[in-house]
């Protein structure tokens, strides 16, 4: 099994993506957290910030309705990390667009689902010290 299909057979349970900025706080970074109901995927994040590193990866959103199709493409190999059917919150999505310029980095985690959390999720640290992957900017089709 390759890494790509390592990557998205760990992320097959996401079900949420979810968007946050903080337009108060410009050193406090936009992040895009892929959400589970229970803990999962962190065999495919690490493999994510093994094989890619910061600053390689660009996030692709397709809107499919009510839902998202996200990929994560590298700049350097071409390599695409394909997720569907995830659920957003179109006021969260507005939000980060309007905020963060396509071009500007941001965080990508994984959350699991809490509902006492702010945005609903806590993110899942793969790694002590806990290590963010950066992705260098986003497009949305």
């Amino acid at each position: 099994m390759s890494h790509l299909d390592q990557i998205e057979a760990s992320f097959k349970t996401a079900n949420l993506v979810v968007f946050y900025t903080n337009p108060k706080d410009e050193m406090e970074p936009s992040v895009v957290t892929l959400a589970f109901d229970k803990p999962d995927g962190a065999e495919g994040y690490d493999l994510l910030l093994d094989k890619y590193g910061n600053h390689d990866l660009t996030l692709i959103a397709f809107k499919r309705a009510d839902k998202l199709n996200l990929s994560l493409v590298s700049a350097k190999t071409g390599d695409s990390v394909n997720l569907k059917n995830l659920w957003y919150r179109e006021d969260e999505l507005k939000e980060f667009l309007s905020f963060l310029p396509k071009d500007r980095p941001f965080v990508f985690v994984i959350g699991c689902k809490k509902s006492d959390a702010p945005r609903g999720v806590v993110f899942t640290a793969t790694r002590k010290p806990f290590s963010p992957l950066i992705v260098s900017g986003y497009v949305i089709k």
